[in-house]
């Protein structure tokens, strides 16, 4: 024997121990990232759908490295009512007009008739 210790197994070379260094660092990195996204959205418990969008394009605009898919998932909030919530549907004017004829004609029915009896009076 030379003094040295067997080998068993797979050493790793020093390319390989950098790259683990790396994927640790980047690891490490993510997780503080959220954690302070977390501590900056702990206030943010009680707001509700809206402020908690506004809150996320707040924080995405003030460090264009968070992915907004991140910040939605600790939020709670769905990707697609984030996005939604960015550019909204306008609203039909003819539709709440339509709606709001059908709920007038159900009150003035004592609330006895449904809102399929009206409907198809309203688009003959």
């Amino acid at each position: 024997m030379n003094g040295k210790a067997p080998i068993i197994g797979n050493t790793l070379t020093d390319k390989q121990r950098e790259l683990q260094e790396l994927r640790k660092e980047k690891e490490n990195k993510r997780l503080r990232m959220e954690r302070d996204i977390l501590k900056k959205g702990f206030r943010s418990a009680s707001l509700g759908q809206p402020e908690r969008l506004s809150l996320i394009s707040q924080l995405a605009e003030q460090d264009k490295q968070v992915n907004k898919s991140l910040l939605c998932k600790l939020f709670g909030v769905m990707k697609s009512s984030y996005y939604y919530g960015l550019n909204p549907k306008p609203i039909s004017l003819k539709a709440v007009k339509t709606k709001a004829l059908i709920r007038q004609i159900f009150n003035d029915s004592n609330r006895s008739a449904g809102g399929s009896q009206h409907r198809c009076h309203t688009y003959e």
